[in-house]
């Protein structure tokens, strides 16, 4: 039996998620951060911008330390609290890319488990832009943060980040350069998803290891049985 009390704890490596939404660690990850529930050797640091009041959610996430973060209060001081082994974010949105720059510029392996929901796949309503200027306007001062990080020209920066979320640009052809936001691991649910990556992130596969993880909502239910989906 092992004794969770005697383990030294500077030999306990904390691992940083970072998501925009609390309820995704809920949604999207919840088997894996079961599974560092019952490690004595890992800590798990959930840091998210928006709150849940999902019940069950919060039931299960209270397991691990939670911290609300934002565009003026990141994650910087989190990572710096603790002997961090691990970043890993969801997606590839301008949130993620400064916590994946943040941490690289510590020396800390990023990695990202794909959630969903990609730029070329969605409808893009310019309109929500103005109508939801506050949101809009955290997001360019995270812009103008990954800027800061990488020790690029802001204005430059933030300019490419909106033409990529705004006007459906590639990251490849407009931040491919900037290889402080892409992460080291990449976690997709199938070949297809790798490809993607590879051709609109920019990913170069000499120098990110890609691992086929299968799309977690489709683990339950199946009963074993081997089943082919399409999707």
């Amino acid at each position: 039996m092992t004794n969770h009390g005697s383990r030294d704890q500077r030999s306990v490596v904390t691992i940083i998620f970072y998501d925009i939404a609390q309820i995704n660690f809920f949604n999207y990850t919840s088997n894996l951060l079961d599974c560092f529930a019952h490690s004595d050797e890992f800590k798990v640091v959930l840091c998210y911008d928006e709150p849940t009041e999902n019940k069950d959610a919060l039931r299960f996430l209270s397991r691990f330390s939670c911290f609300q973060v934002g565009a003026f209060s990141f994650i910087d001081s989190v990572i710096g609290s603790s002997r961090v082994g691990l970043v890993v974010v969801n997606a590839q949105r301008i949130p993620d890319s400064l916590a994946v720059a943040i941490a690289k510029a510590r020396g800390i392996p990023a990695l990202m488990i794909q959630h969903g929901m990609y730029n070329g796949y969605l409808a893009r309503e310019k309109s929500l832009f103005f109508e939801k200027f506050g949101k809009a306007v955290k997001y360019i001062v995270y812009a103008g943060r990954v800027a800061k990080v990488c020790q690029l020209n802001v204005f430059d920066t933030v300019i490419r980040f909106i033409k990529v979320f705004i006007f459906g640009h590639s990251y490849k052809t407009q931040l491919s350069g900037n290889k402080n936001i892409f992460v080291d691991f990449l976690h997709v649910y199938g070949e297809f998803w790798l490809d993607y990556h590879f051709k609109f992130f920019g990913y170069d596969p000499r120098s990110v290891e890609s691992f086929n993880i299968g799309y977690p909502k489709l683990t339950s239910g199946t009963s074993g049985e081997d089943v082919t989906f399409c999707y």
